[in-house]
C-alpha cells in the first residue's frame, strides 16, 4: 500500500507539471491551433497520469525540475519485538546467564507492546479513495436502475430525426434513446450500452434543434468521449487530492465540448454552422447544465464555456480553411510535448535493477574491459568501489599469465573490512576479462596483511562464472545485490560437544537501509535469548529479530536427539515489511561428527557484531562520508579530505534532514606542498538520512543547489528561511578550510612525511616560451602524451603514486647551446634516480623532440 501510495504521489506530482505546461502552451498557440488539437494535447496529461516515469531523455523537461525523492520513509513504523513462530521442545537450559555475545539489548522504549504507527496522509488518501469510489459505485448502480426503469422514446418524429443522424454520421449500434424527467438536459450516459437522455421538454424544440441536440451527442459517442470521461473519473478517485488535477480534467471536458462541437459542423452542410450557434443557446436557455455524478456528458455547459463554444462556431469557416496547418501544428505539438513531458531526466530514479545499496551498478559498468594492462580504467574502478578511498597506490602484473593485480590499503581502526575485499574482488572478476589473480597487502591496527584472491578457484569453490555475471548491466546489478548482503557464521565446524556455544552463531549483514531479519530452519532449531523473559527460550523453528542481533542454530531437537543435515533461511525486510533479499545456508554432518556450514559467496566465517561499522553511527561521520562520496567527480590526487558546517536538522520518525555548507578536494604534492589539487569550494548542501534500530545512518538523498541564474532561487527553497543570510555569507570559508587541512596533515603523519599543507594555490613559474609553442607542448602534445600529461605544465615538481612507488614528475627550463629555450621533462624515483627524461628545443612557434 506504502508502495502504491507512493506512485500516486509522484505521479500526482509529474501530472501537475505536465498539466500547467499543456495549459501554458495551449494559452500561447489559442487560435492557431483547431478545438479539436486543444482537445487531443490534454491525452499527453492522461498518459503520464497512467505512466510517471517514461525512459530517460536529455531533453526532457524534468531534467531541470527538481523530482520526488525516491526513497520512502522509513520511519512510518514502530519497533515491533522479536516475533517467533513454531516452538518445539528442546531440553531445558539450566544457565540462565547469556552466553557471551547472544545478548540482544531491548529497543529503547516504555511500551511493551508496540503497535504500527498510523501513517495518517496513507490513512486520508485512502479513506478519500473508498469514498470517491464507493460513491461512483453507487450512484452509477442507482442511475443505471432508473434508465432501465425509464421510458423509451416512443415519437415516430425524433425516432425518424435518431436514425437520420446516426445514417449521417455513420453509426450503425443501436444506440437508444430514454426520456428523463429528473435529467435537466440532454445527456449521453453509460460504459458498456450508452444512451441518449431526453428531458419531455425536448419535444418543444423545431425539428433542426432536435436534430443538433442529437448529432452532438451522437459526437460523443463517435468521438470515444464516454470512454476519456470514465478514464478521468477512474484517474480522479485516486488523485481526489491534488487541486490542479481537479481544474485539469475541467478544462479537458471543456475541450472535449468544443471539439465535438467542431465535429458536428464537419458533418453538417455549409451554411449550418449559424443555425447550430443559436440551436446551442436555445438549449441553454431551455435547460440547465447537466447534474449528477458521475459527470454526464451532454450539449449544455456553464455560460463561460458556452460563450467560448460560441466563438468556435463563428470562426468554423476559417478553421477549415487551416485545417492541413493545424493538422501539421497540432501533430507537431502533441510529438513535442510526448518527448518533453513522457519522458523522464537523465537524473531520474535509476531503474530498480540498478538500486544496490553502496554500489552503484550503471556506473561500474562503464569499467568493464578485456584486459587489465589500462592502469587509469583500472585505478577507476578501484576507486569506486568499497574501501577506495583508503588506497596506497596498485600495481599492474601484465607482462606474462597469469595476470594480477595488487592494492595497497591503510584502513582505520573501526572498519569491517573482509567481506568486502571478498566482493571487491569478485567485481573486478566480473568486469575485467583477462584478471586471473587479485592481491590486497592491507595495513590495519599497525599490522600488514595479504589476501589474495584467484579467479579459477573461486569460480570452482562458488560454482560461478565471472564472465556470466558481468555479461551485461542487468547481471552484473542482480549480482552486486546478492553480494550486498552477507552471513556471518561462527564456527564453520560445530559439534554438540563445545560448551563454549550453544550452537552456530548466525548474524546477517547488510549495506542497504534493514528492518528485521527472519529466520527459519527444516530439521534443526533456532535459539535466541529472550530479554524480556531473561530466559533462553525453547527452540524454534522460525523467527523474526531485530537486524543485527545474534541468534543460534542448534542441531538438538530432543533428548539426545541430533539431526544429521539442514538448511537454514535468512531473510531481510525494510521498514515495509517488504523482503529485500532471501539467502540460504547449508549445513551437513561429517565423518568426524562435526556440523559443517556449506562455503557459499553469502558467507563470511568469522565473529559478527552487534553494532555494524558498514554504516556511520553518528551524524558527522555520515555527512564526512557522503561529501567524499562526491569526490569521486574530481580529479583523483594522493588523499582525499572533506570539510562541513551543520547549520541545523530536522528530525522525523527514523529521518533526518540536516543542513549543512560543506567542501570536498584532493591533496596532492605540487613544489613540495600538500595542497589542495582538485574539489570544490564552499557548497550550501541538503542532506537525508535514514536511521536505523542500530544507529546506522543511510544516506538517502544529498542535493546541492542548481548553479547560474538559479543559485539564489534554488538555495531559498532548499534551506529555511532562517538560515539564508548566512549561507550567503563567507564565514564558513576558514572553517572548511581548517579541516581540511587538518585531515590532510593527519595523512602526512601517517606517512612519516614533512612538508608544508595548505588549501591556498601555490604559486607557481610557467615556462618563459613562445605562448603557441606553450600550448602546443602542454596542451596537445599533453593530450596524446600520459608521461607529458603528468608532468607539471609550471617549473616545478608533481607527485604520483603509481603501483605503490613514489614518483617525481618534474618541468625545467634551460637553453641548449646553440641558444634555443629548452625544456626538461623528467621522472624521478624518491632518491633523486631519473628514470625518464625528455627534452624538448624551442624553435620559434615549433617545440621539437631531441632524440
Amino acid at each position: 500500500m506504502n508502495r502504491l501510495f507512493l506512485f500516486i504521489l509522484t505521479s500526482s506530482f509529474y501530472a501537475s507539471v505536465t498539466g500547467a505546461v499543456i495549459y501554458l502552451l495551449k494559452k500561447l498557440l489559442k487560435d492557431k491551433l483547431t478545438p479539436r488539437w486543444h482537445y487531443l494535447i490534454w491525452m499527453v496529461l492522461i498518459v503520464k497520469l497512467l505512466v510517471p516515469v517514461g525512459p530517460q531523455s536529455s531533453i526532457s523537461l524534468f531534467n531541470i525540475i527538481n523530482l520526488l525523492p525516491a526513497h520512502q520513509s522509513p520511519g512510518d513504523f514502530l519497533y515491533r519485538q522479536p516475533e517467533i513462530l513454531e516452538p518445539v521442545t528442546v531440553p531445558d537450559m539450566t544457565d540462565t546467564t547469556p552466553p557471551a555475545g547472544l545478548v540482544s539489548e531491548p529497543p529503547e522504549t516504555t511500551q511493551t507492546d508496540s503497535p504500527l504507527k498510523i501513517n495518517v496522509p496513507l490513512v486520508i488518501w485512502v479513506i478519500g479513495v473508498c469514498f470517491l469510489a464507493i460513491w461512483l459505485l453507487f450512484v452509477y448502480i442507482s442511475v443505471t436502475c432508473k434508465i432501465r426503469k425509464s421510458k423509451l422514446v416512443t415519437d415516430p418524429k425524433i425516432l425518424k430525426i435518431l436514425e437520420l443522424c446516426k445514417e449521417k454520421m455513420n453509426i450503425t449500434k443501436n444506440i437508444k434513446a430514454v426520456v428523463r424527467d429528473d435529467i435537466n438536459s440532454p445527456s449521453l450516459y453509460g460504459i458498456f450500452k450508452p444512451v441518449i437522455l431526453l428531458n419531455t421538454s425536448l419535444l418543444l424544440l423545431n425539428e433542426n434543434e432536435i436534430r443538433y441536440v442529437l448529432m452532438h451527442e451522437l459526437a460523443h459517442y463517435k468521438r470515444k468521449d464516454l470512454s476519456v470521461n470514465n478514464i478521468l473519473l477512474a484517474l480522479l478517485v485516486f488523485h481526489w487530492f491534488n487541486p490542479l488535477i481537479w481544474y485539469f480534467f475541467k478544462c479537458i471536458r471543456r475541450d472535449m465540448e468544443t471539439a465535438t462541437d467542431e465535429y458536428v459542423l464537419t458533418v453538417l452542410g455549409d451554411g449550418e454552422n449559424y443555425a447550430y450557434g443559436r440551436s446551442l443557446i436555445t438549449v441553454l436557455e431551455n435547460f440547465g447544465k447537466p447534474k449528477g455524478f458521475p459527470k454526464l456528458i451532454g450539449m449544455t455547459d456553464d455560460k463561460k464555456n458556452i460563450e467560448r463554444r460560441i466563438m468556435m462556431i463563428k470562426k468554423s469557416d476559417i478553421y477549415k480553411n487551416r485545417r492541413r496547418i493545424a493538422w501539421i501544428l497540432g501533430i507537431a505539438c502533441i510529438f513535442v510535448t510526448g518527448v518533453v513531458l513522457l519522458t523522464g531526466g537523465l537524473s531520474d530514479i535509476k531503474p530498480a535493477w540498478a538500486s544496490v545499496a553502496e554500489y552503484d551498478a550503471v556506473d561500474l559498468y562503464k569499467f568493464k574491459s578485456l584486459y587489465i594492462g589500462d592502469a587509469s580504467n583500472v585505478g577507476n574502478l578501484a576507486g569506486r568501489l568499497p574501501l577506495g578511498e583508503y588506497r596506497n597506490g596498485m600495481e599492474l602484473f601484465t607482462e606474462k599469465e597469469p595476470y594480477g593485480l595488487l592494492i595497497n590499503y591503510v584502513l582505520p581502526d573501526d572498519i569491517d573490512f573482509v567481506w568486502r575485499l571478498d566482493n571487491n574482488a569478485c567485481i573486478m572478476f566480473s568486469l575485467i576479462s583477462n584478471l586471473s589473480e587479485v592481491t590486497y597487502k592491507v595495513t590495519y591496527k599497525n599490522e600488514t596483511a595479504e589476501y589474495s584472491y584467484s579467479r579459477s578457484l573461486l569460480e570452482e569453490r562458488f560454482n560461478i562464472s565471472f564472465s556470466d555475471l558481468g555479461k551485461d548491466e542487468k547481471s552484473f546489478s542482480d549480482f552486486l545485490k546478492d553480494i550486498s548482503m552477507k552471513i556471518y557464521v561462527y564456527p564453520q565446524y560445530y559439534a554438540s560437544v563445545m560448551s563454549s556455544v550453544p550452537g552456530i552463531q548466525i548474524q546477517s549483514v547488510y549495506t542497504g537501509a534493514v528492518r528485521n531479519v527472519k529466520y527459519s530452519c527444516e530439521n534443526g532449531v533456532l535459539l535466541y535469548w529472550d530479554v524480556y523473559s531473561g530466559q533462553n527460550p525453547k527452540g524454534v523453528k522460525s523467527i523474526e529479530v531485530p537486524y543485527g542481533t545474534h541468534i543460534y542454530w542448534s542441531p538438538l531437537v530432543g533428548i539426545n536427539e541430533f539431526v544429521t543435515e539442514d538448511v537454514i533461511y535468512v531473510t531481510l525486510t525494510d521498514f515495509q515489511d517488504d523482503q529485500i533479499r532471501e539467502k540460504k545456508i547449508q549445513v551437513v554432518t561429517g565423518e568426524n561428527g562435526f556440523y559443517t556450514v556449506t562455503p557459499t559467496p553469502d558467507i563470511v566465517f568469522g565473529i559478527g557484531r552487534r553494532s555494524q561499522s558498514l554504516k556511520p553511527t553518528s551524524l558527522n561521520d555520515a555527512i564526512s562520508q557522503a561529501v567524499k562520496g562526491q569526490g569521486k567527480s574530481y580529479s583523483t590526487g594522493e588523499y582525499l579530505v572533506e570539510g562541513h558546517v551543520i547549520l541545523g536538522d530536522d528530525v522525523k520518525d527514523n529521518e533526518i534532514t540536516v543542513y549543512t555548507v560543506v567542501s570536498v578536494g584532493w591533496f596532492g604534492f605540487e613544489n613540495d606542498i600538500f595542497t589542495k589539487i582538485s574539489g570544490s569550494g564552499a557548497i550550501p548542501t541538503v542532506m537525508r538520512f535514514s536511521i536505523d534500530d542500530q544507529n546506522g545512518y543511510s544516506l538517502l538523498e544529498y542535493k546541492e543547489p542548481r548553479d547560474g541564474s538559479e543559485y539564489s532561487q534554488s538555495i531559498k527553497s532548499m534551506f529555511p528561511k532562517n538560515l539564508h543570510d548566512k549561507l550567503f555569507s563567507n564565514e564558513f570559508n576558514s572553517s572548511l578550510k581548517e579541516q581540511q587541512e587538518y585531515q590532510a596533515a593527519e595523512y602526512l603523519t601517517r606517512i612519516g612525511r614533512n612538508a608544508q599543507v595548505t588549501c591556498d594555490y601555490v604559486p607557481k613559474t610557467l615556462v618563459d616560451i613562445n605562448v603557441h609553442a606553450s600550448n602546443k607542448l602542454f596542451s596537445e602534445y599533453g593530450k596524446f602524451d600520459e608521461f607529458i600529461n603528468n608532468c607539471p605544465y609550471w617549473i616545478g615538481t608533481r607527485e604520483k603514486i603509481e603501483n605503490s612507488v613514489r614518483y617525481i614528475y618534474k618541468t625545467s627550463q634551460s637553453k641548449t647551446e646553440d641558444g634555443y629555450d629548452l625544456i626538461i621533462f623528467g621522472k624521478l624515483t624518491e632518491d633523486g634516480t631519473v628514470v625518464k627524461e625528455v627534452l624538448y628545443k624551442i624553435n620559434g612557434t615549433e617545440p621539437v623532440l631531441i632524440e
